[in-house]
């Protein structure tokens, strides 16, 4: 009778458990969202400085920029084993966009910034973690990035 009574009790708690793990995950996600959503203003706010956006073309330039996005989002998605392929696919996206930038930014030059502004924010956002942080990365991907008072260190042959 105890042992049913254990298991019965046990059985009842780990329902609780996973309700609670669950809202854990949801809380997380929400607060990655955010974050999110602030660091896509941020970029937004960016690229319109870089680019030096008037309102009339930033209202026609976002648009495609979001859809630029999504189609590079979804490449890297499709070919997260193979680089080579990404890249060849992010190149003829950009082909197929080039075209679409200069016609909205009247500008040769600045359709070919579009290309260059997001990898650049990429790198300011980068820097300012480090500095907020420690000089602690949140992707452990990123390599050779050292504290700026570390020396590398020199192999004599």
């Amino acid at each position: 009778m105890k042992n049913f009574l254990l298991i019965l009790l046990l059985s009842l708690s780990v329902p609780v458990f996973a309700q609670e793990n669950e809202m854990y995950e949801q809380d997380e996600m929400i607060e990655n969202s955010k974050m999110a959503q602030s660091i896509d203003a941020l970029k937004m706010a960016y690229i319109t400085k870089e680019l030096n956006l008037s309102p009339d073309e930033a209202q026609k330039f976002w648009p495609i920029y979001n859809s630029y996005s999504t189609e590079i989002r979804k490449a890297r998605k499709d070919f997260k084993a193979d680089d080579l392929a990404f890249q060849e696919r992010k190149v003829n996206i950009m082909k197929r966009y080039h075209e679409d930038f200069r016609r909205v930014l009247n500008s040769e030059i600045r359709s070919k910034q579009c290309f260059k502004v997001e990898p650049e924010f990429h790198k300011v956002l980068r820097r300012e973690w480090q500095r907020r942080h420690g000089n602690t990365l949140p992707d452990k991907n990123i390599r050779n990035i050292r504290p700026n008072n570390v020396k590398p260190i020199k192999i004599k042959p």
